[in-house]
């Protein structure tokens, strides 16, 4: 069962420990600590080629970051741009679509998108699972060119097609398609202040939020069934974990504008929480971290698009 092995286990473990994590969400959304600071939602957002829908998630600040882990923590607060981000996370269908085309247009991604082992059904609606971050950042610059988009990610001056371990560089204001930070990822999940309830059920293990080890039958499940937070995006705890751009580092307790996280290291944050997790990793500030080249069974992604 490799990963899997005991993972109802686990969640249910895990679920007897995250009190101190629904306390911190409580506090933070209840009026005893700062909310996020967000203008109400427009309700802006595009559809492209291959129907994966964005909504625009408006410029703000939040506090980033708290108790659970030692690297969760200091909290410190954050400013970003607007930006939009995808409704869900990609899935084998949004994978396969792009992933024809960039093979026939010079691209090498390992993962084909075939392996649909823990897929309910073998559905192809499900997220797509066991991409590496490389593999991830190609198929966003793949997904960019064959929309005639500015592709994002590019190294030595040239859009990132074929190589693995190299250092990647972000063009932020491209139009292209790309990976969110780790900063607009939890942003994005924690909603507006509308999401008190939200992150309630959700961190207290709510079956109506998220797919996750007590619910999921240790399956992904199509994208899009559980309610979506007050943004209108969906699974964003649970299902699969998702790749976010940055490397990891320690957290400081500084106040920030657009991080881009380190520029050195050798792991690459996830979030989210996954299919076989309960308890603390199912909330908005849990961080994961691995190697980029690794291609785990319960980690996909979803894309953003910077605003202009």
């Amino acid at each position: 069962m490799g990963i899997f092995k005991g993972a109802t286990a686990l969640a249910l473990a895990e679920s007897g420990k995250h009190q101190s994590v629904v306390d911190a969400v409580r506090k933070r959304l209840g009026g005893k600590g700062e909310a996020a600071q967000v203008q109400v939602f427009t309700g802006e957002k595009f559809t492209n080629s291959i129907g994966m829908v964005f909504k625009k998630i408006l410029a703000g600040s939040f506090v980033m970051g708290g108790q659970g882990r030692e690297d969760w923590i200091p909290s410190h607060k954050v400013t970003l741009s607007a930006f939009y981000m995808a409704t869900t996370e990609v899935t084998f269908s949004h994978w396969k679509k792009v992933y024809q085309w960039a093979i026939n247009h010079g691209y090498k991604i390992q993962n084909s998108g075939n392996n649909l082992r823990y897929a309910y059904g073998k559905n192809l609606f499900c997220p797509i699972d066991k991409v590496s971050w490389y593999d991830c950042v190609k198929w966003c610059n793949a997904a960019s060119e064959m929309e005639g988009r500015t592709p994002c990610y590019t190294a030595d001056g040239v859009p990132i097609r074929a190589r693995d371990r190299i250092d990647v560089l972000c063009t932020w204001d491209a139009n292209g398609y790309r990976l969110p930070s780790e900063a607009e990822w939890e942003y994005a999940a924690w909603g507006d202040e509308t999401n008190t309830s939200y992150w309630e059920k959700i961190v207290s293990g709510d079956h109506e939020y998220c797919w996750y080890g007590a619910n999921s039958g240790i399956l992904m499940h199509p994208a899009g069934l559980k309610k979506a937070n007050s943004w209108g995006l969906y699974d964003m705890s649970g299902n699969v974990n998702e790749w976010c751009w940055d490397l990891f580092m320690a957290y400081l307790k500084t106040s920030l504008t657009n991080p881009y996280g380190s520029t050195n290291g050798m792991y690459r944050i996830f979030r989210g929480g996954s299919f076989i997790h309960g308890g603390i990793y199912l909330s908005p500030i849990a961080r994961q971290y691995t190697n980029p080249e690794c291609d785990l069974d319960d980690v996909g992604f979803r894309v953003a698009v910077s605003a202009k």
